[in-house]
């Protein structure tokens, strides 16, 4: 009687520990969970809201109202209101951008390396958005001594303007978002 009292008193302390470890071992794991999570889909609501900026920048129509400084002729005046209107369409995405950097990390800590590499290529197209911008500006610039729109590459002018059907430059964001979308939507 003695000895199975004494194997109760040394198993009960045992199977203590080890439910205690079990318990743990799922907490951490519901944790982690709780952690992808949540970086999937922080990341994937900043890849839309990247698309969606993505798509106001490159809209065609641009309405806006000539800067009025009296300093500068009327062409530089309604030069600078389109800058004005189109950094304004610029302030929507890059504010995205931003977020989606800072989870592009988590992303890689708590997801995986490929998610991060396929927001990095989202990325390196909203760059080149913005320098085909960038290189349209200087066209259009009164003085610039180019002619627009004869001046501005054809293929950078399909970067530059969304267009109903054939979009080269929006099937190529998309495929990489839907990469994107593949690779996270098992974390959710």
């Amino acid at each position: 009687m003695d000895t199975v009292k004494e194997v109760v008193s040394v198993l009960i302390p045992v199977a203590g520990v080890l439910i205690a470890w079990q318990g743990l071992n799922t907490w951490r794991r519901q944790i982690k969970g709780t952690d992808k999570y949540k970086v999937a889909s922080e990341l994937l609501l900043e890849v839309y809201r990247v698309r969606e900026g993505i798509g106001v920048v490159r809209t065609r129509l641009v309405q806006f109202r000539p800067t009025d400084d009296k300093n500068v002729s009327k062409e530089m005046n309604e030069f600078y209101g389109y800058v004005e209107a189109m950094e304004r369409r610029w302030k929507d995405l890059l504010e995205p951008v931003a977020q989606l950097s800072l989870l592009a990390l988590k992303a890689e800590v708590h997801l995986s390396k490929v998610i991060k590499k396929k927001v990095d290529e989202l990325m390196r197209l909203v760059r080149e958005l913005q320098v085909t911008y960038e290189q349209y500006l200087d066209v259009k610039r009164p003085g610039s001594g180019f002619k627009e729109p004869d001046d501005f590459d054809r293929d950078a002018r399909k970067v530059l303007w969304a267009k109903p059907t054939n979009d080269n430059f929006k099937e190529r964001v998309l495929a990489t978002i839907k990469e994107i979308e593949d690779r996270t939507r098992k974390y959710l």
